[in-house]
């Protein structure tokens, strides 16, 4: 395939395990002629942004997960 032309190191982290991923560099491998890195890809806690603030001040009424919401005009 002409995307590896050239290429001597083919780096593809990814979080997948599976055999299909690894039978994909193989074959990105023997294709390229390359050698191919696909390291596991982590996080820690502290890397995730803090949970986002209520979007309602404490003094309105609170939306619950079975509340309804209803956007626009009620009549």
């Amino acid at each position: 395939m002409y995307i590896y032309i050239g290429i001597e190191i083919y780096c593809a982290p990814t979080a997948d395990s599976g055999d299909t991923w690894v039978a994909t560099m193989r074959h990105i491998a023997i294709e390229g002629g390359c050698y191919v890195l696909s390291p596991i890809q982590f996080c820690r806690r502290k890397d995730y942004p803090p949970p986002p603030e209520y979007l309602y001040s404490p003094t309105e009424e609170y939306v619950t997960p079975d509340s309804i919401v209803w956007a626009g005009v009620v009549s």
